[in-house]
């Protein structure tokens, strides 16, 4: 469950870097890149947050 937490701490972490870089590159060509990218950031974060309310649940039952 660590390493879920931390991932999705490294994947927050590199949404905001981008979104500094989005709006920097507004109307530049980079933007779409960079759009490309956070959506695929943003659908990986969905997916570790997932994963981290499995793993909290699967605990959760194992105490009981």
């Amino acid at each position: 469950m660590q390493d879920t937490r931390a991932a999705i701490r490294r994947t927050e972490t590199a949404i905001r870097a981008l979104d500094q870089r989005m709006q920097s590159a507004v109307g530049d060509l980079d933007y779409e890149s960079y759009l490309h990218e956070k959506r695929a950031l943003t659908a990986a974060l969905l997916a570790l947050r997932k994963r981290q309310e499995r793993e909290e649940k699967d605990v959760n039952f194992r105490k009981h």
